[in-house]
């Protein structure tokens, strides 16, 4: 996502939330402010407003340096998903 897609009307909150998500790896578990919103191609205020927002539901948790994580509603999810059967 760049600076160009931040101001256009077509890209969606969801698409905002997945180009933030998408850069949490197990190489890289926590991220700052400024490296995700630079990743995300978002203006600092924009990323903070979707981060507080994925904070707030426990999707991502901010540790005391100030870098955010994958929270417990993320880690419930997967845990879900690693021991679901999946049909095919």
């Amino acid at each position: 996502m760049n600076a160009e897609l931040e101001k256009s009307p077509q890209v969606s909150a969801p698409e905002r939330f997945a180009c933030i998500l998408r850069q949490f790896t197990e190489g890289q578990p926590s991220k700052r402010l400024s490296d995700l919103s630079a990743g995300a191609g978002l203006p600092i205020s924009t990323t903070h407003r979707l981060l507080k927002g994925l904070v707030d539901n426990k999707v991502l948790v901010r540790d005391e340096d100030g870098r955010y994580q994958v929270g417990p509603l993320m880690r419930a999810i997967a845990d879900q998903l690693e021991h679901a059967d999946v049909a095919s």
